[in-house]
């Protein structure tokens, strides 16, 4: 077959005739792996939209506005989780608080050292109890972990729960529109006051350590913008009897207060500045503490023994605040600072934790608001041989019984035999019993005496060096080195024990002992 020869002119315009049509096609060259195609962005740019409006106008139908209902957000499950054992926790007094920041219910013991109670979602914030919490509609102890159901309040009540008992048998709420109602466990909600001497609450009212009165403060009827505080008889109020208002104070100006443990004293701090001590025995009023004292007060309560009054207050700074407790002697002398938290904290109580009878142990009667007695038989119904008085000293001995679910024990009280139960409510652990003489070297244990409270933990060994702390009665020590004389004294490096603070003190022989 012959070749077809194409002559180079007429080749030139096919050539052309060839790139014409593909130019109108629109075609474009494709990239493939192995070609690399470069983009001129001069010529490949994106246009401009432009929103065009439609100029004919037509009525646009009504539509009904689409409305969303959002699904409630459901309240957090009310919980409750114990974290350690009270009962297991060593012998001695506990000031017990609050962690808002970690929610959780601490125990702070006079060694400095913390232990987690428990934890959950808004527990202790309505009372002043260190044993019961209250987890929604059910009241729990937290040493049994038995728990008791607490009826709901009606809708239009708006009552808030304030006070737990410390026994536990008893709720008190303050309510707007029913004022003071009372829960008696295994009852329902009572209302206190007779309708003729209702009036707007001031102040939720608080229940004294036993049961047996309430504190609250009402509107003043004759004067405006003025209410005062009182205090009444539940047996009477809630006998049906007239309930009378014993009035404590005059002046109730959003006041933080505390029943002392016989409820025999009230401390009082108007605006949260100053503690005043109201006397009902004989009805006397003392300033206890100062305003510059104290500076602001959030909480306040009374230790089991009566002897101290602890309270808090915000410290800090606004962008770091941090809450302190501070201990005061009712003997007189300033308040000293106890213990820094890293955040807010809201102080609950006192806790009072005592070893298990056994024979030969010994023991302290606290006082109480209601009358305890000495026994001749293991039985709440036997003869009443003698009424304890607080800070006698109790002996167990060998003979126990168990009666209705109840430890009793024989014990020895003065020149008395007889019979009590076993329980932290009305004895602590007498601490000071058999105390030896202190031995000062490197190794040995110390307990500081009560005659040596107030003592400072100084940060170097020196009347100049700073305080670290204020060591309290009761508190143990471990010698680390020493002894270093300076200003005339023998210093030595302490530990408080189970805390790791260290700081030194003066030797002497009178506010130490060894156990």
């Amino acid at each position: 077959m012959g070749m077809v020869t194409v002559k180079s002119g007429r080749l030139v315009i096919f050539v052309l005739i060839f790139m014409i049509l593909v130019g109108c096609s629109g075609v474009q060259p494709v990239a493939t792996p192995d070609v690399q195609i470069t983009i001129d962005p001069s010529v490949f740019t994106l246009g401009t939209t432009t929103l065009i409006e439609n100029e004919i106008s037509a009525e646009t139908p009504d539509i009904g506005e689409a409305t969303f209902t959002p699904e409630p957000i459901p309240e957090p499950t009310p919980f409750l989780r114990i974290d350690s054992r009270i009962n297991l926790l060593p012998a001695g007094y506990y000031l017990v608080f609050y962690d808002l920041e970690k929610k959780s219910l601490e125990a702070l013991s006079f060694q400095i050292k913390l232990t987690t109670i428990a934890t959950g979602n808004e527990i202790f914030e309505h009372s002043i109890n260190t044993i019961y919490a209250q987890v929604g509609e059910k009241l729990i102890n937290l040493q049994t972990r038995e728990n008791f159901l607490v009826s709901a309040f009606g809708d239009d009540e708006n009552c808030e729960i304030s006070s737990i008992s410390k026994s536990g048998h008893m709720l008190a709420a303050g309510c707007e529109n029913a004022g003071l109602k009372i829960f008696p466990i295994g009852s329902e909600w009572q209302t206190i006051l007779p309708e003729e001497i209702q009036s707007p609450l001031q102040v939720l009212p608080q229940l004294s350590p036993d049961d047996e009165q309430l504190a609250f403060c009402l509107n003043d009827p004759l004067k405006e913008d003025a209410s005062k505080m009182y205090r009444i008889d539940l047996e009477q109020c809630m006998s049906g009897e007239d309930c009378e208002l014993r009035m404590i104070s005059s002046i109730c100006d959003d006041p933080i207060y505390a029943w002392s443990p016989d409820a025999k004293m009230m401390a009082v701090s108007e605006q949260g500045q100053g503690i005043r001590l109201y006397d009902f025995v004989f009805g006397t009023k003392t300033e206890f503490l100062t305003p510059e004292q104290t500076l602001q007060i959030d909480e306040l309560t009374w230790s089991p023994d009566g002897d101290r009054i602890a309270f808090t207050r915000l410290e800090g700074s606004e962008k770091k605040p941090f809450s302190s407790i501070y201990l005061a002697n009712l003997q007189g002398g300033e308040p000293r600072l106890f213990y820094q938290s890293e955040q807010p904290i809201k102080l609950v109580g006192w806790l009072n934790i005592i070893t298990a009878f056994k024979p030969n142990r010994r023991y302290v009667v606290l006082p109480s608001e209601n009358q305890y007695w000495l026994k001749d038989a293991p039985s709440h119904d036997a003869f009443n041989l003698k009424q304890f008085i607080a800070g006698e000293k109790v002996r167990i001995l060998d003979k126990s019984e168990m009666v209705a679910g109840e430890k009793w024990w024989q014990v020895r009280v003065a020149e008395f035999t007889g019979w009590v139960v076993e329980n932290s409510l009305h004895f602590q652990d007498d601490w000071a019993y058999g105390l030896g003489s202190p031995v000062f070297e490197p190794g040995r244990r110390l307990i500081v005496k009560i005659s040596g409270n107030d003592l400072r933990l100084r940060e170097m060994p020196s009347l100049t060096g700073a305080v670290k702390r204020y060591l309290q009665p009761g508190m143990k020590l471990k010698i680390v080195d020493g002894p270093a004389v300076v200003d005339k004294y023998n210093w030595w490096l302490v530990e408080i024990e189970e805390s790791k603070i260290y700081g030194w003190v003066v030797e002497e022989a009178m506010w130490y002992a060894s156990d």
